[in-house]
């Protein structure tokens, strides 16, 4: 299997187990994986009312780069910003609350991992 595909296999994988964990918490997952013009937001929820974004980051747990949460940048944040505005927007949603989680999955294997999820991530 190529890198690439590699790493497409464990997101996959990483967005399956953050949909569970989020469930357990109360969550309500409503799409997986929203495309449109502006990016992609891996998990719509609902958390009661609000309506949340969620990115999912699956890493090795040995990786110098630290927990997922790291990786989601400004540009990415303001990517899925105006992903969620399309997806209110497409879904007639009007304002409804609105709030952007990192669900970060530090791994060795798909039996040994630990799940960080960070709610309010940024605004």
């Amino acid at each position: 299997m190529n890198k690439t595909r590699s790493k497409k296999v464990i997101g996959d994988w990483g967005e399956k187990v953050a949909a569970r964990y989020l469930e357990e918490k109360g969550y309500q997952i409503v799409t997986f994986n929203y495309r449109c013009s502006y990016g992609e937001v891996d998990l719509v929820c609902r958390d009661q009312e609000i309506w949340c974004f969620v990115e999912v980051k699956t890493w090795r747990s040995q990786s110098p780069f630290g927990s997922g949460y790291f990786a989601v940048s400004r540009k990415k944040q303001k990517r899925m910003t105006k992903t969620a505005l399309d997806y209110l927007s497409r879904n007639r949603l009007g304002e409804p609350p609105v709030r952007f989680d990192i669900v970060s999955i530090e791994y060795t294997s798909t039996q040994d991992y630990r799940i960080t999820l960070l709610k309010n991530a940024f605004f």
